[in-house]
């Protein structure tokens, strides 16, 4: 049988292309009683390195930080995959017309019976995020991440010029370099950044680690400059 998803799917009615929720005890309805805990977002381990060198001249310096076994709730991956205000709707393009359930053809016919539904939507990934006036987005697995990285937090390349050259204008040393800030992210998060806590309100941030509510990815900087000891 189908199980009922009612009161979960925020008060809308079953239909072709609704999000399906797993009814994971069986009793025929999709209930509080069938969430359960699929992780953390408290990491399972947390650290950092870097490392100098020098070659003739040559200066460099390298430093990671990383996580690893936490989970990052994604929320845009729903609430903007699912037009639940009847305006200021913002997609995805995950939600675009070739990946999700929808009910208009090509030529803006509306289809309403199951077998033409069914030939309009053979590869359908998305479930149809269509707008329900009071209806909002209904939070589940889909989007919960990992959000473990490493992350290359700064990179310094410097060069220190001969003192048999510097000597000549009274300069005891004069060293050029350039350094990236937030220089590269490994990670299989798909949000902007794994690193976040963020909410709408920034009041409770502090008590919704792992909570990625759209937050603003940090920025790569770079910064060039020369070191002179006279």
């Amino acid at each position: 049988g189908v199980a009922s998803v009612g009161s979960l799917l925020g008060g809308i009615s079953v239909r072709p292309g609704v999000l399906k929720l797993k009814d994971l005890d069986g009793d025929g309805t999709v209930t509080a009683a069938d969430r359960q805990i699929i992780g953390s977002a408290l990491p399972k381990a947390t650290g950092g390195f870097g490392f100098n060198s020098a070659y003739k001249g040559f200066d460099f310096s390298a430093f990671f930080n990383w996580v690893y076994g936490n989970d990052v709730y994604n929320t845009g991956k729903i609430a903007h995959n699912m037009l639940y205000r009847s305006t200021y709707g913002n997609m995805l393009n995950t939600s675009n017309y070739e990946n999700r359930f929808h009910y208009i053809d090509m030529q803006g016919n509306l289809v309403t019976e199951l077998e033409d539904l069914r030939k309009l939507n053979p590869n359908a990934t998305i479930w149809s995020p269509f707008s329900m006036g009071t209806a909002s987005p209904v939070f589940h697995s889909w989007a919960v991440e990992d959000g473990s990285f490493l992350r290359l937090n700064n990179i310094s390349l410097g060069y220190t010029l001969p003192f048999k050259l510097t000597s000549k204008a009274s300069i005891s040393k004069l060293r050029i370099y350039v350094t990236a800030y937030n220089a590269f992210l490994w990670t299989k998060y798909s949000g902007y950044d794994p690193e976040v806590s963020t909410t709408r309100s920034s009041s409770y941030s502090q008590l919704t680690p792992g909570v990625d509510y759209s937050a603003y990815p940090k920025s790569r900087t770079y910064t060039a400059g020369i070191n002179v000891t006279f």
